[in-house]
C-alpha cells in the first residue's frame, strides 16, 4: 500500500506512458543503532521540463511518512 501511495504521487510528474519500476520491493534495511525498516526502491522517467521543484511538490508530504494520502489534510496535521 505505501508503495502504491508513491507510485501515485510521482505519477504525478513521471513522462506519460513511460513504465515506473520496482528494482526492489521490501527489501528488509536496519540502520545501525536503529530499528529496522523495509524500503522498496520506485524508478522512472521525469517528464519534459520537471524539476526539483515539481518532483517534491508532487510528493509533499510523502504518504509513506504520514499514512496521509490526502496532502492538504496532512498538512494540516504536521502544521
Amino acid at each position: 500500500m505505501i508503495v502504491d501511495l508513491m507510485r501515485n504521487d510521482l505519477s504525478r510528474v513521471w513522462r506519460a506512458r513511460q513504465p515506473l519500476r520496482y528494482p526492489a520491493l521490501l527489501r528488509a534495511q536496519a540502520p545501525p543503532g536503529g530499528c529496522g525498516t523495509l524500503v522498496s526502491d520506485v524508478r522512472g522517467t521525469l517528464a519534459p521540463g520537471t524539476g526539483d521543484a515539481e518532483l517534491i511538490r508532487a510528493t509533499f508530504p510523502p504518504g509513506s511518512v504520514t499514512g496521509a494520502p490526502e496532502r492538504f489534510r496532512a498538512l494540516e496535521v504536521i502544521f
